[in-house]
């Protein structure tokens, strides 16, 4: 069933975190610290959100900026000067020289209207925004957190009422189950393995569960700690063709685990920190051709290593291009396509291996061409884009 009713809601943690880390640890939506306000309609990717009080804070330091460069050359050639730009020069604290009101004005936008200079990034288009409906659970209006489609199209979407939910290529829900535990907090990340199997990072509970087709458990695998085999907080998990996965922890430790597919530890690579091979929450993990690509989101990077765990380079975007703004998840296409949803620029950003930019889309907001807070996203066989738009509680479909 399809939905397009915007849903306004608050854009405050439940909880009343004061940062993206106890968020998470509570199991709450860390803040994007993104202005409220809505966006002006358009479909520009680098377009900042309108600002009422930051542009009436620009026209009075420019008007007053004029006006006072009125009464020097009044003063100067011995003319009269008008009374209203008197009195307007002297809200600027008359006698002040223009110079110094003119950088007051500049001051006052580039602090509270946040300018920047303009990017070059190309624009993605798409034929058709629509949503997909993220049923309620009793009185409460649940929102979408991972998402995965298989070879089928056949997706799977956690959302933060503890479910599994299962979607048609369509939008229609073949079927649902709960997670064996939840009330700690809700899991993340979500992949189906090639046996057919379900993996979810149980995030809260610290574990990896596998699951039947039909949503009953199969097997479990991890514990809560640092070593090896155990967990801190595991939020994106992913296999490669060969039947390992992959698992990201954004904890104690940071790193990428690998296991085999019945869970047996293999090998892992990375820690907290910002040097090169290090993390700051690998929140999306994608393999190719024998590479990890890893979403480093509080470091804004997309870092590459070999999937034995050697460090391989960092994914450097073009310099006039806006940088990535903390990157949620990541998946790669057989054209070798990245796509990136980027959570606090709420942005889709497409991009070759190399890093040029292919286009972006979205930005700040609550309506169409826009979103707030999105955690995930997926790519179906033909071209259409699914974003858990997670801040606003809804699933958006993105058809080229």
């Amino acid at each position: 069933m399809r939905m397009h009713a915007v849903f306004r809601l608050g854009s405050r943690c439940d909880g009343g975190c004061r940062n993206a880390a106890q968020c998470e640890s509570l199991g709450h939506r860390p803040s994007n610290r993104v202005s409220n306000v809505g966006a002006l309609n358009g479909r520009n990717g680098n377009a900042q959100s309108f600002r009422p009080l930051g542009a009436l804070a620009v026209f009075i330091g420019l008007t007053q900026g004029v006006a006072l460069s009125y009464q020097i050359l009044c003063l100067r050639h011995g003319t009269q000067r008008h009374r209203f730009a008197s009195w307007w020069a002297g809200a600027a604290y008359q006698p002040l020289v223009c110079e110094r009101a003119v950088c007051i004005a500049m001051l006052l936008c580039l602090l509270v209207t946040g300018c920047e200079t303009p990017t070059t990034d190309p624009e993605l288009s798409f034929t058709k925004f629509d949503t997909w409906k993220v049923p309620a659970s009793g009185q409460f209006l649940p929102a979408p957190r991972g998402l995965y489609a298989d070879e089928h199209d056949t997706v799977y979407v956690l959302d933060d009422a503890g479910r599994v939910l299962v979607y048609d290529s369509t939008g229609h829900i073949i079927r649902q189950w709960e997670m064996p535990e939840f009330a700690a907090g809700k899991p993340e990340g979500v992949w189906k393995l090639l046996d057919g199997r379900v993996a979810v990072a149980d995030t809260h509970y610290h574990r990896i569960v596998l699951f039947n087709g039909d949503g009953s458990v199969n097997h479990k695998f991890g514990t809560q700690g640092t070593d090896a085999g155990q967990f801190v907080f595991p939020v994106t998990i992913a296999q490669d063709p060969r039947g390992f996965i992959y698992v990201g922890e954004y904890g104690d430790r940071q790193r990428i685990q690998k296991f085999t597919v019945d869970g047996v530890y293999v090998t892992e690579f990375g820690q907290h920190g910002s040097k090169e091979g290090e993390f700051q929450r690998p929140s999306g993990v994608a393999w190719q051709d024998g590479l990890v690509y890893v979403v480093d989101a509080f470091n804004d990077r997309i870092q590459v290593f070999e999937d034995g765990g050697k460090f391989v380079r960092v994914i450097n975007l073009p310099e006039k291009s806006a940088p990535l703004e903390y990157p949620y998840d990541i998946r790669l296409d057989r054209n070798n396509q990245i796509y990136v949803i980027e959570n606090k620029a709420a942005r889709l950003t497409v991009m070759r291996l190399d890093g040029t930019i292919v286009g972006r889309y979205g930005r700040p907001g609550r309506g169409f061409d826009q979103f707030y807070q999105p955690w995930d996203l997926t790519v179906l066989s033909d071209g259409r884009i699914l974003v858990a738009d997670t801040g606003n509680h809804r699933l958006v479909e993105l058809t080229p």
